[in-house]
């Protein structure tokens, strides 16, 4: 009798420690380094710096982050000067992480238009910008410059295949979502 008890105790523990661990990043303080209070913007990113990106169950097979499933408007990361990983995924315990290197973001990216003398070429470049969040600090987007100009509505359609298949391409998951 007392086996059977301490058996079903036990199985009552692990399922409650599960939830538990489920609801470990929603329950929690946030921490301090995640607020901004009162620091400005800073623009200074360096190649080395890795940049912390949020991804769905869906968006991802194996390790690898789909290509179709990246967003390609002012994408939202997290920047690794300010934060960690986990961060990124504060409240979403269920997402996964996935990095990029600040290097590996494309820049330079030739799109020809039209044919024969009607024929022009665009540049396309992909900075990381920070974008505090009151929140979250180390808040950073990917913005798209069409020759040198910033473009709102993020790049033309056959620029978001490319840049898709870089990032998905050069991304490293180190957290895998769960369903």
């Amino acid at each position: 009798m007392i086996n059977l008890l301490s058996g079903k105790l036990r199985d009552a523990t692990k399922a409650c420690w599960r939830r538990l661990t489920e609801l470990k990043y929603s329950c929690r303080i946030r921490p301090m380094r995640m607020y901004q209070r009162g620091r400005p913007v800073d623009n200074g990113f360096e190649p080395t710096h890795l940049l912390y990106y949020r991804c769905e169950a869906k968006s991802v097979d194996g390790d690898r982050l789909l290509p179709p499933k990246i967003g390609c408007v002012n994408i939202s990361c997290n920047w690794s000067k300010y934060s960690k990983a986990k961060d990124v995924i504060f409240d979403h315990p269920r997402h996964g992480i996935v990095q990029w290197l600040v290097e590996h973001i494309p820049k330079g990216q030739l799109q020809n238009v039209g044919v024969g003398k009607r024929a022009k070429s665009h540049k396309f470049d992909f900075q990381p910008t920070h974008c505090p969040d009151p929140k979250n600090y180390s808040h950073s987007e990917i913005w798209t410059y069409k020759d040198g100009v910033r473009r709102e509505d993020g790049p033309s359609d056959e620029m978001k295949k490319t840049l898709r298949t870089i990032l998905s391409d050069r991304g490293v998951m180190i957290r895998k979502p769960s369903a």
